[in-house]
């Protein structure tokens, strides 16, 4: 009996853990739904419309990606929902754009068009030119991605206009920074080169050190997205030699600050890094030791960001 016996046992056991090894290990996909579900419950719970949203869009594209299509869909629907209920037509835009995104995303072109034509109703009622050019901006991003090449390039020269409307300088190069980067999605790089080189004009009559600086940092992260790599970093030089030209201490070094975090979203996060440590050798120069403290705070607040890849 023994000589039988112990090879039955053996495979006994081996079928077991192959069972187990199917349930558990396979993929890794065991591992990811218990806690994409979890997530979702959460989601569900929050009272916020607007995180509600956003969180239920990135729970959506887990599940898409987890072939998880059906659950997808029901987020998505969850999502827009949650869009539905935010009171502020520029934050509500902007989420509908985003939600017509995820729908092209995970191949529902009718849903995607439905909701972008949401958006654009919500977009007609915003008065204020920065809050409506940043949406239209946002709404010719998506219409470039769904392949409305036409649709969007109108919706982009809606956007210049409003543009041409924002006071702020530092509001209006961020917004044709965007329009840049929706005209490049688009397949215009003409168009894209363009409206850049305008926000280099307004950037032209900027008297104030900072605030141009900072200007020509987005600048200069727009050409990197632009693929225009030698172009962006002498366009960070320049901010960075700008900065040098302010003598207030605490407004010098949180503008370095600005530009690292441009630097790291374009990638050159050893710059980035560099810029940070020179603008920490800098912060003894302030003579008020509470913003002396609270750059020191900043900055390496912003070191930790960079170092773990975070991008704001």
């Amino acid at each position: 009996m023994r000589t039988t016996t112990y090879p039955r046992i053996a495979v006994w056991l081996g079928m077991v853990g192959l069972v187990v090894w199917a349930l558990g290990g396979c993929g890794g996909g065991g591992g990811q739904k218990p806690s994409i579900h979890q997530d979702l419950q959460n989601a569900r719970q929050e009272k916020d419309p607007m995180l509600r949203a956003r969180k239920l869009m990135d729970i959506a594209l887990r599940q898409a990606k987890v072939q998880d299509l059906s659950g997808a869909e029901t987020s998505l629907d969850e999502a827009a929902r949650a869009c539905r209920e935010v009171a502020e037509p520029d934050a509500k835009a902007g989420l509908l754009a985003k939600l017509a995104e995820k729908y092209f995303q995970i191949q529902r072109p009718r849903d995607a068009r439905r909701i972008l034509e949401e958006a654009r109703k919500t977009i007609d009622s915003i008065q204020q030119p920065e809050a409506k050019a940043k949406n239209l901006a946002s709404l010719g991003r998506a219409q470039a991605l769904m392949k409305d090449q036409e649709g969007a390039a109108q919706t982009l020269q809606a956007a210049e206009q409003a543009a041409g409307k924002i006071d702020d300088l530092k509001g209006r190069i961020e917004v044709l920074s965007d329009i840049a980067a929706a005209y490049h999605r688009n397949d215009q790089p003409s168009e894209a080169d363009r409206v850049l080189q305008s926000a280099w004009t307004a950037i032209d009559r900027a008297e104030d050190a900072r605030l141009r600086s900072e200007a020509l940092a987005q600048v200069a992260l727009s050409q990197s997205q632009l693929g225009k790599k030698a172009e962006a970093e002498k366009t960070f030089q320049q901010a960075l030699e700008t900065t040098s030209k302010l003598d207030d201490f605490f407004r010098r070094t949180n503008a370095m600050v600005e530009i690292a975090l441009k630097l790291s979203q374009a990638g050159l996060t050893d710059k980035a890094k560099e810029v940070l440590n020179e603008a920490e050798k800098l912060t003894p120069k302030i003579p008020q030791p509470d913003l002396q403290q609270q750059t020191l705070d900043r900055i390496r607040e912003t070191m930790d960001q960079i170092k773990l890849g975070k991008k704001k």
